[in-house]
């Protein structure tokens, strides 16, 4: 049975600010899924990308919008999203990952929030927020009993 994550009941917001709460999500190893980052309508021009790294100036971009690799990420401008994607994550893909937008600005730090993405082979995932409760359905979607 293929379990797919989509964070579909909070959506996170990216703005010139990169502070938030960090998300802690889990999701089962060999599984595809999907992340949704929200992004302040103003950066809809600038080039999106997918990080991983505990720190955000020592990150590694793993892929850019529009390109695909072992992440596929989609700028969707008019919404002022975009998702990345994957096909099959190993246990060893755990770790933190950064949605990001470059300002361009070299006086100016670029815009992202971090998360933390647990895989594991075990069947039973879940997602852990500081914020909203949640939990996965047997399905594999993520439900969130309350949003801010």
């Amino acid at each position: 049975m293929i379990y797919t994550l989509i964070l579909s009941g909070i959506l996170l917001h990216i703005s010139d600010e990169a502070v938030i709460n960090a998300l802690n999500i889990g999701v089962k190893s060999g599984s595809p899924g999907i992340i949704p980052c929200l992004y302040d309508k103003k950066h809809k021009e600038n080039r999106k990308y997918w990080c991983e790294g505990s720190h955000w100036v020592s990150c590694s971009i793993l892929t850019y919008a529009n390109e695909t690799e072992k992440y596929s990420l989609t700028d969707d401008p008019a919404q002022s999203i975009f998702t990345v994607q994957w096909e099959n994550l190993q246990n060893s893909d755990s770790g933190y990952y950064w949605c990001a937008v470059e300002i361009g600005d070299y006086n100016t730090l670029d815009a992202g929030y971090y998360l933390y993405l647990t895989v594991r082979s075990a069947p039973d995932v879940s997602v852990v927020s500081s914020s909203p409760s949640s939990s996965v359905n047997s399905e594999g979607e993520v439900i969130y009993s309350t949003v801010k």
